[in-house]
């Protein structure tokens, strides 16, 4: 199995609820970028990119996986602030 196909794949269960390994990772490069750009760290912004990148995924993997259109319209904007974050991060 793939690195990739492992990430997208993978879940950690809670109980009888289960989390994607990319929110997990994906939460934990966003704190680590938030840290570093407190040290004023220049590898903040590859770092959080890289995070966003993930929990744009997972969002937009909900989006189509549910069916009730409430939620998805959530979704919808959870996607969309990450890849607002994720070229706010590239223009610096």
């Amino acid at each position: 199995m793939s690195i990739l196909k492992w990430l997208f794949e993978a879940q950690i269960q809670f109980g009888s609820k289960s989390i994607a390994w990319r929110e997990v990772i994906g939460g934990v490069l966003g704190l680590s970028s938030a840290v570093l750009g407190l040290k004023r760290k220049v590898i903040a912004w590859p770092v959080g990119i890289v995070g966003d990148a993930l929990l744009f995924t997972v969002f937009l993997g909900a989006v189509f996986s549910f069916g009730a259109e409430d939620q998805q319209k959530n979704f919808y904007g959870q996607a969309s602030r990450n890849l607002l974050l994720i070229i706010v991060s590239i223009y610096g």
